[in-house]
């Protein structure tokens, strides 16, 4: 896979994740837009990606 295919994978996997979880309810419930980001660094084949919650 190329770079950009590995961050559409992770973009989709996130959005899933997300939709799927209670916050994302929650904030429907408050009437709230929150988001998500998928990682804090360059993708690189080999590499290590950065990820967390609320990281920046």
């Amino acid at each position: 896979m190329s770079n950009e295919e590995i961050f559409q994978e992770l973009l989709e996997q996130t959005k899933q994740a997300f939709t799927d979880s209670p916050i994302y309810l929650k904030q429907k419930e408050l009437a709230k837009k929150w988001n998500y980001s998928v990682c804090g660094t360059p993708i690189q084949t080999s590499k290590a990606v950065l990820m967390g919650i609320n990281w920046g």
